[in-house]
């Protein structure tokens, strides 16, 4: 049938209206409600069939409680509703159900109190939840995971503590393509939603990633006791962590084995601080100061955040929690802050393009740098003189997603060269493109060399001496030569001729010569000039 329930149809909250568990040893302190609610739309009929095929709905704390603690919970059930306690791979589990068919209404909310808890470790964990035979529903492939948060109790002696939370880095690079980091200010946890954009396919990966940033407001440091730091005081010390929502929910921000293999998290500060080596298959990351200051007075502590890879075809649009925890600072109650994840349809963008040069001589080659985002695909391509074309792909392995000084293949040769990039996304359809114009500038025409020289007075023809003048040159740049000299008219010159033979019939042995170069920039209207003159040949 393909239909099933969805992670809003349940919640877990303590007595403040919070996904909050307390550490303590008083078990008159955590009241949790475990709820049903039918977000459906629809009436939600229930099977109380006493022969097993009864509906059913499973939930436990994971590892976060005792087995012992979660065996003896105190549980407080509606009217016409039944309890079993039983161990699944390993996992103490507790089954409700109702004993009589029933049906729960539209928005209706069944409610289930959970007493009798105590707690000894700060880890923070999810709160499990399964179903069975729900009639018109197919049983889920996995539990809905609900984040429980793990502080102490609040003391009214103890401050609250001077954190402020923030986000800033946002990446969301491909394929360990080098990282385009989105500019702006930083984005306070209690801000906007952070952008988690939906991966494409497993050979184009995004990889999600983000800094966050904890900031001590006071001017005072946060300081561990003394006790604390030598390691010789009962109370735990002080810890930060940063926890995910891992599953096939909307609400998840990707799947645990995904995460587990992917997500990385660092920590960077002015202060030394030990990161806790992730442990497969669970939710957080744990964090430790190994300075006596945990934080300096207006200090920061970082947490860089990598390769954040969201299932495929997960529903655009939907909101996941990152959640921060911290624990033990001595003198402040401890706290809890979230950042909205928002998954989002990714929509490939050329983000730059840029030359070396945009004005090149003849025969001169360029660079070019390109920045895409959530590209899956880049093509760059411009046309050559005489209808050629130049066409790069990266996904033939000819140009990468990303490129810096990247020498084109074949220089460009068209007076005006239209260089275009473009990316595309999943579609295969091209998206936002950049083009950039790269011309001709040929710089003014240059005379390399000149020589002249004359030959041997030849004997007299036609009752008259004359004289061969010998010349050579070299130019550049240049559309055309002209020679003016002293005994004869302009002699002009296409650029391939270099040299060439004056004759004339004087009875002076001496001429002056002039070589203009003309340059083939038509912005250089005045021909570069060199002289010779030649005295006494003879």
């Amino acid at each position: 049938m393909g239909i099933k329930l969805k992670s809003d149809c349940f919640s877990i909250l303590n007595t403040n209206g919070e996904q909050v568990l307390f550490r303590t040893l008083d078990t008159s302190i955590n009241k949790l409600t475990f709820s049903i609610i039918n977000k459906t739309g629809a009436a939600l009929s229930l099977t109380g069939d006493p022969g097993g095929t009864k509906s059913s709905f499973n939930f436990n704390f994971e590892v976060m409680l005792t087995n012992e603690v979660v065996e003896n919970l105190t549980i407080t059930l509606p009217e016409d509703w039944g309890k079993t306690f039983f161990v699944e791979s390993r996992i103490p589990t507790w089954s409700v159900y109702p004993t009589v068919d029933m049906v729960i209404e539209p928005d209706e909310v069944v409610q289930i109190l959970l007493t009798n808890i105590s707690s000894q470790d700060t880890a923070p964990g999810n709160f499990y939840i399964g179903y069975l035979n729900l009639p018109g529903y197919d049983d889920p492939n996995f539990p809905f995971a609900k984040h429980l948060a793990v502080i102490n109790p609040p003391d009214p002696a103890k401050k609250t503590l001077p954190l402020q939370g923030a986000y800033t880095n946002v990446i969301h690079p491909i394929q360990g393509q080098y990282v385009l980091v989105e500019e702006g200010a930083e984005v306070f946890d209690d801000g906007q939603a952070l952008p988690v954009y939906i991966t494409y396919d497993p050979l184009a990966l995004i990889e999600n990633g983000f800094t966050y940033r904890l900031a001590n407001t006071s001017k005072d440091p946060l300081v561990n006791s003394a006790a604390q730091q030598d390691g010789n005081s009962a109370a735990p010390p002080p810890t930060v962590y940063i926890s995910f929502l891992f599953g096939e929910q909307d609400s998840d921000i990707t799947t645990q084995p995904l995460a587990d293999n992917n997500i990385s998290i660092d920590v960077d500060a002015a202060l030394p601080w030990k990161p806790v080596k992730h442990t497969g298959g669970t939710s957080y990351w744990q964090f430790l100061p190994e300075s006596q200051q945990i934080i300096n007075g207006h200090g920061v502590v970082s947490f860089p955040i990598h390769k954040i890879i969201t299932a495929l075809n997960v529903k655009p649009d939907t909101i996941s929690i990152m959640y921060i925890q911290i624990n033990d600072i001595p003198g402040y109650n401890d706290m809890t802050r979230t950042i909205l994840l928002q998954k989002l349809a990714a929509k490939a963008k050329m983000e730059s393009l840029e030359a070396s040069k945009y004005f090149i001589y003849a025969d001169e080659n360029i660079s070019i740098s390109w920045e895409s985002s959530l590209a899956k695909r880049v093509t760059i391509e411009y046309n050559l003189k005489g209808g050629g074309r130049v066409f790069l792909d990266s996904a033939k392995g000819e140009i990468k997603l990303n490129g810096r000084d990247f020498w084109l293949p074949v220089q460009p040769s068209a007076e005006d060269t239209i260089i275009t990039a473009i990316a595309y996304d999943n579609t295969g359809q091209s998206s936002i493109q950049k083009t950039i114009k790269v011309s001709y500038d040929w710089p003014q025409a240059e005379i390399l060399s000149f020589t002249a020289g004359a030959g041997l007075l030849a004997a007299r023809q036609q009752s008259a001496s004359y004289i061969d003048y010998y010349l050579n040159w070299k130019t550049t740049f240049t559309k055309k030569i002209v020679i003016r000299w002293t005994w004869g008219d302009p002699v002009e010159f296409p650029p391939t001729v270099t040299s060439t033979v004056l004759r004339v019939y004087v009875v002076h042995y001496w001429a002056d010569f002039t070589l203009e170069a003309y340059s083939l920039n038509p912005k250089y209207t005045e021909p570069t000039r060199r002289k010779i003159q030649l005295r006494n040949v003879l």
